[in-house]
């Protein structure tokens, strides 16, 4: 017969202790990761559900026929004489006079539409909203990239759609959102291929393209090449450089020779504007209102790394990103100015979330961490829920701008209008584009005495204005005054929730002679 020792006795208490110690500990384990996952799916849930809203009022805006923004029109117009091989960098001393702001990329894109499909706002719109799509979808693959977890991932791609900016401005006819993912695209490639140094010159590809897209989007190359540099790669950093400078410098040369000059014009000393500090703190007011807890912990997370030394590309890019977006501050910017930085913010929301998940130290500390990530995450759905919702046109706006084109359709001769879809769409030319060439007017740049000169001969069969003095001069206004008379106020639509009136205009009679 087997009889156990004392020391063998106590041995097995022991072991039989420490098994229902992990027993406890298991199970533990098992309810918060079952917690986590419901939490976890709860947020996908809720996310989910909101980008099916935002296609869902995607699919009613891009299908409006009409102009929503002023400046979807002038990139049709663009697009549309790039469709007919013509230079949209041309000379304003005489008409029409306009205005490209932007570099050729968009425009170049959006006429292969206009060439398939004719004119047409929906096919650029439809751009735009593939383009968001897929900038969530590659802040999924940066950030799983960067956590190796895909739910986390999931949550950070699905979070760049609960902004409102972005439902708004990503429904439009505009550059920022096609510039915004090549940008995307390149520090994505960077990433895949950081440890293989020939590879990484793909991404200087995109960035090129962003750059040709919109001329601000320097935030992505920059931050690369700065990484590059803290990061102790500094042949590699100089050469990143002096193949993004020689490319971009080279392109920039042979347009500005093809267009005589006007290429520069066009998108640099005409696009130069006043830089209000007004203005600055009234976007960064309306942009933090809207989306402060996911930048207050987006940007302790980047103090925090940083006062460690460890900061990354994505925290590089974060800072760069907020700096450019600081020239929201110039005459005539908006809220896209800020969506780049929103996108980052995105990103730095996932590494957070992980952070927390993996971070040592006490339950406290890590039922803190998780329960302050969950609050910030609650709130922003609430602020995404209730500020600054945007509506979709319904009927009536519809019918309005029927009546509108109905007008243009009808009407003989030239028209000056805010609104130049309506001029394309009725087959008539854009001549004037009243915001871009008031600046320059206030600015001396542009002569603006054959436009008052020619309102005041009653040139025009109709004029279209909506936001007077601040797209228009004193003295055009004046003119418009004083000879012709207005007709009717029509409440166009506005995807930013105001709605001035558009006023419509006719010549006045000729006074008859008693």
């Amino acid at each position: 017969m087997y009889f156990l020792s004392e020391y063998d006795k106590l041995s097995l208490k022991v072991l039989d202790r420490k098994k229902k110690e992990m027993e406890i500990m298991n199970k533990q384990e098992q309810k918060k990761f079952l917690l986590r996952n419901i939490v976890y799916i709860v947020l996908l849930l809720y996310l989910t559900f909101h980008l099916f809203c935002y296609f869902r009022f995607a699919s009613s805006v891009i299908t409006f026929p009409y102009d929503i923004d002023s400046a979807e029109g002038q990139l049709l117009n663009e697009a549309f004489l790039l469709s007919r091989n013509e230079n949209i960098y041309r000379n304003i001393s005489s008409y029409p006079f306009t205005v490209a702001n932007y570099p050729p990329i968009f425009p170049l894109v959006t006429s292969l539409f206009v060439q398939l499909f004719g004119l047409s706002l929906l096919p650029g719109r439809f751009l735009s909203v593939i383009s968001t799509f897929f900038i969530g979808f590659f802040v999924f693959k940066i950030v799983q990239r960067c956590t190796k977890d895909n739910t986390i991932s999931l949550i950070a791609g699905l979070f760049f759609f609960l902004s409102n900016w972005v439902i708004r401005w990503s429904v439009l006819l505009r550059v920022d959102m096609f510039g915004i993912l090549l940008c995307l695209i390149g520090i994505y490639l960077f990433l895949k291929y950081e440890n293989h140094p020939r590879k990484i010159f793909f991404s200087a590809i995109f960035f090129i393209l962003a750059l040709y897209t919109k001329q601000s989007l320097l935030a992505a190359p920059l931050s690369l090449c700065l990484y590059l540099l803290l990061t102790n790669r500094k042949r590699l950093c100089f050469k990143m450089a002096a193949v993004l400078a020689s490319a971009g410098i080279g392109i920039f040369l042979v347009l500005n020779f093809i267009t005589h000059g006007q290429f520069r014009l066009h998108t640099v000393s005409y696009t130069i504007s006043q830089f209000s500090i007004e203005n600055l703190l009234f976007y960064l007011k309306l942009f933090f209102k809207g989306h402060w807890p996911i930048i207050i912990l987006a940007a302790s997370y980047f103090l925090i790394r940083t006062l460690k030394k460890r900061s990354t590309l994505t925290e590089i890019y974060f800072v760069l990103a907020f700096l450019v977006a600081l020239t929201v501050g110039k005459a005539g910017a908006s809220i896209n100015y800020l969506i780049e930085f929103w996108m980052v913010s995105c990103i730095l929301l996932g590494l957070v979330i992980k952070t927390a998940q993996n971070i040592s130290g006490s339950r406290l500390l890590k039922n803190g961490m998780a329960t302050l990530i969950l609050v910030t995450c609650l709130v922003q759905f609430f602020l995404s829920a209730y500020i600054y919702r945007p509506e979709s046109p319904n009927k009536q706006d519809r019918l309005i701008s029927s009546k509108v084109y109905s007008y243009f359709a009808a009407s003989k001769g030239d028209i000056l209008s805010e609104y130049p879809t309506f001029l394309l769409f009725s087959g008539k030319e854009v001549l004037f584009q009243p915001f871009s060439l008031t600046q320059l007017s206030k600015r001396g740049i542009w002569n603006q005495r054959p436009i008052v000169e020619d309102i005041q001969k009653k040139r025009f069969s109709l004029i279209l204005l909506s936001y007077g003095r601040t797209r228009w001069t004193d003295e055009m206004l004046e003119a418009i005054k004083e000879n012709y008379i207005l007709v009717q106020r029509l409440e166009m639509y506005r995807i930013w929730g105001r709605k001035p009136p558009a006023l419509l205009f006719i010549p006045k009679e000729p006074e008859k002679m008693s």
